[in-house]
């Protein structure tokens, strides 16, 4: 055993899920004009929103995905 076998590992995404910044650029959106769509699609029911741990840099974190109801 080692050390790093206890750091956390990245998750796999599902197909169809995706970050705020990836429909951002898939919808040609400012990243704050695509947040608020998603925060009400969620709310309506529409999008679902899923914490995946992924790898920003040297760091493992959980980032919010989002994928069609």
């Amino acid at each position: 055993m080692k050390p790093t076998d206890f750091l956390p590992r990245p998750d796999k995404i599902p197909p169809g899920w995706k970050t705020t910044a990836q429909w951002a650029k898939q919808w040609k959106l400012q990243h704050r004009h695509t947040s608020r769509i998603l925060g009400g699609a969620v709310a309506a029911g529409d999008v679902r929103c899923k914490s995946y741990r992924i790898r920003t840099g040297s760091i493992v974190r959980p980032i919010p995905h989002y994928a069609a109801a």
